[in-house]
């Protein structure tokens, strides 16, 4: 299971970023990841949450999260249902002088498929694009005012 992890600088504070990525269902969350279709938080207490989400271009296709929020640090995020993968996903926040330096780690395994050393490779380059596409996202995102 490749685990990936990747790390930007956002102009915003940690209280900014933190909010917007625990922002579960809202417009501004999905400004931030355009991929997401249709994002719905079906369970939530102060820490803990469940989100159905269907993203771009598969709408047919939903995945289930348990989050877990850890104000105002880090953010985990577990895969307990999809087609698709298996998983989890962790976001690191750490006030920086510039800001907020984001760490985007991602520990994820394509479902049925058994790879080997050069397929592991190709997963993990893809995964580190997909991490550094979603910070740059963020970032793009505080950088336009919205």
């Amino acid at each position: 299971m490749p685990n990936v992890s990747v790390r930007g600088k956002i102009s915003a504070s940690v209280e900014q970023v933190y909010n917007l990525l625990a922002s579960y269902g809202s417009n501004e969350r999905k400004k931030a990841f355009p991929g997401i279709l249709e994002q719905r938080v079906t369970k939530q207490t102060d820490n803990y949450g469940e989100v159905v989400t269907r993203f771009e271009p598969t709408p047919d296709i939903e995945d289930i999260r348990k989050f877990q929020l850890d104000f105002p640090r880090m953010i985990k995020e577990q895969i307990i249902e999809s087609p698709v993968l298996k998983g989890s996903f962790t976001y690191k926040l750490r006030e920086i002088k510039e800001g907020t330096e984001l760490t985007y780690q991602q520990n994820l395994k394509i479902k049925g498929m058994k790879i080997g050393v050069l397929q592991y490779y190709k997963v993990s380059s893809f995964l580190e694009k997909a991490g550094n596409e979603c910070i740059d996202n963020i970032r793009a995102y505080f950088e336009s005012g919205d």
